[in-house]
């Protein structure tokens, strides 16, 4: 799987606009996506580089990653949605000062966008009982993004969807993620059972969506 986003980025995965315009009610959304930040938002990984890095320069967003960012900020829909990091870097200062050099859209910077942020090296399960109780969000209305399969492992367990992507954030995890979310958000409401579901999507997993939505086509 590449890491660059798709050519036509611009117009989203798979010809729509936003991930989100797949979504028919905005209830089945969740109510905070959180984010890696080295190897899943930008690359490289701060404990690669020698020096504070200069955006643009020595660091830069995955495409797909800025793409997500500006329709968290764009799209309506997002409305009641929150943003969050949750990075286990030991460069702590320079993501927080990337964080504020790093303009998304509209002048607001990646600090304008993300509610809530947990960057310091630990577990992620800190991170998140500490985005639990600082956001009064519940775990099953997360979901996760994330290039270490060690974290999404220990995360699902929490009830949380996590999304693996080992290259950093692609269109096609990002809308793969809100979509099936929103699915099993809607398959909860419609059995009108509460149900805690844990499920890591892995790009094995998106490739087998993408043959099913290209068999639909013929």
């Amino acid at each position: 799987m590449a890491c660059a986003a798709a050519k036509g980025e611009e117009k989203g995965f798979m010809g729509t606009k936003y991930a989100v315009d797949s979504v028919d009610d905005v209830k089945f959304l969740p109510k905070l996506v959180v984010f890696d930040l080295d190897n899943t938002v930008w690359t490289p990984e701060l404990y690669e580089l020698y020096r504070m890095p200069e955006y643009g320069k020595d660091i830069k967003l995955f495409p797909a990653a800025k793409a997500a960012l500006v329709e968290l900020v764009k799209n309506p829909k997002w409305k009641g949605t929150k943003v969050a990091a949750a990075s286990r870097t030991t460069c702590v200062d320079w993501a927080y000062k990337l964080m504020k050099k790093v303009e998304i859209v509209d002048g607001k910077t990646m600090a304008d966008i993300f509610s809530f942020t947990e960057i310091y090296p630990t577990t992620k399960l800190k991170h998140f009982r500490a985005l639990l109780k600082d956001s009064g969000i519940e775990y099953d209305d997360m979901i996760f993004f994330d290039d270490g399969r060690y974290n999404t492992d220990e995360i699902e367990e929490l009830g949380v969807l996590c999304v693996y992507n080992p290259y950093g954030l692609t269109d096609g995890l990002w809308k793969y993620g809100v979509t099936e979310y929103a699915r099993i958000k809607k398959k909860m409401s419609d059995s009108g059972k509460y149900k805690k579901t844990c499920l890591t999507l892995t790009p094995g997993m998106l490739k087998k969506h993408l043959k099913e939505e290209e068999k639909k086509k013929k």
